[in-house]
């Protein structure tokens, strides 16, 4: 259970839209960089499609795109991660969402 815990990853930075491993830059997309951001702060949390979309697009008049757009993007996340062998996965739960864990044979 999550609790509404914020957490961070010391390794991980985000700064004004840049996301930085190890004191490397990683270059992602903006959507990207700000759902890593909600992945990061609810990390070994499952984050929700509305959650997401509310975080990301709430502040729109017209109410953003569709909230499907969020699976290409997990997709890209995911390919980023295993480009840039970052010690992360992002694990889809069925009719939930999705959870950012660390990979088990990384620490």
């Amino acid at each position: 259970m999550c609790g509404g815990t914020i957490t961070s990853i010391p390794e991980l930075f985000f700064d004004e839209g840049t996301f930085w491993y190890n004191g490397h830059i990683v270059p992602i997309e903006p959507l990207l960089y700000k759902m890593l951001k909600v992945y990061v702060r609810r990390i070994n949390c499952t984050v929700t499609r509305d959650s997401l979309w509310t975080h990301i697009y709430g502040h729109l008049l017209d109410g953003g795109p569709d909230p499907k757009i969020f699976d290409v993007q997990v997709s890209k996340i995911r390919k980023c991660f295993r480009h840039y062998n970052l010690p992360f996965e992002l694990i889809s739960v069925w009719g939930h969402g999705w959870v950012l864990r660390r990979k088990k044979d990384s620490r």
